[in-house]
């Protein structure tokens, strides 16, 4: 990631948790395998990749995706790392 992306990113993330007082909150939901996954798109890994690493199918990592989405309340991966 090139240090722009990078500073960027952190930027939004900034700005995100500014008007998401309870994101912590939000992360306390999530399982352990959700953070997991979630840890692993934030460092910008695929499906493919993260299912490489975890042991798991890529529909499970895909399905894991689909339910941190829902438990953040945000419709995209873009969305759930900031």
């Amino acid at each position: 990631m090139s240090w722009f992306s990078r500073t960027l990113i952190e930027k939004l993330a900034n700005v995100r948790r500014a008007n998401v007082p309870d994101a912590a909150a939000q992360l306390s939901d999530l399982t352990a395998r959700e953070r997991d996954v979630l840890d692993l798109q934030c460092h910008g890994l695929a499906d493919k990749e993260i299912a490489g690493r975890l042991g798991l199918a890529p529909n499970t990592v895909r399905n894991h995706g689909a339910s941190i989405y829902a438990k953040l309340d945000v419709h995209s991966r873009g969305e759930a790392i900031v």
